[in-house]
Formats: C-alpha cells, sequence, structure tokens
C-alpha cells in the first residue's frame, strides 16, 4: 500500500506530552508525512504566558483545544464538560 503507519512518537515539551501518529505517503518523485494526535488532553493554559506567544502559536492551542473538547466532551458527565470547556477555552 502506498500509504502506511510509520511509526508512533511521543512529543514531550516543557509543558505537555501528546502522542501522534505518523504516516508516510510515497510517490514516484516525492513522500509527505502526515502527522495524526491521538492523546487528548487540555493543555494547561496557566502555565503559558499568552504574551510570549505568536498568533499562529495561539491558533494552533485554539484549534487543539477545540479538538479534544470535540473528541471527548461527549463521553463525559455534564460537571465534566463545564470543567473541560474552562479548560480548553479559548486564549
Amino acid at each position: 500500500a502506498p500509504m502506511k503507519r510509520l511509526t508512533e512518537k511521543s512529543v514531550n515539551a516543557d509543558l505537555f506530552v501528546f502522542s501522534t501518529l505518523v504516516f508516510t505517503l510515497k510517490l514516484p518523485f516525492f513522500y509527505f508525512e502526515f502527522f495524526e494526535t491521538i492523546t487528548y488532553c487540555p493543555i494547561d493554559l496557566d502555565a503559558i504566558q499568552k504574551s510570549q506567544l505568536t498568533y499562529i502559536e495561539k491558533e494552533w492551542l485554539n484549534n487543539y483545544h477545540q479538538m479534544v473538547y470535540d473528541k471527548i466532551s461527549p463521553y463525559l458527565t455534564k460537571e465534566e464538560v463545564e470543567w473541560l470547556k474552562e479548560y480548553t477555552k479559548k486564549i
């Protein structure tokens, strides 16, 4: 098959750890790698100095938090959803 699971990687930054699956698509003259997040948890907003983030970094964080909320909120109780909503809010 031209696309296959290449590897699973864990990325450890100072503020969070998340895992990704890496897929590689091989074509005659090119290859592309695709990454898919497989661990969904909020990143601690209290540990982030928002003034130090670029616009792109803020967008990435907001998009990641929206994905976390969308993926796991259907499986939570009402109280847990309220907690998750607070910790995945946009910055």
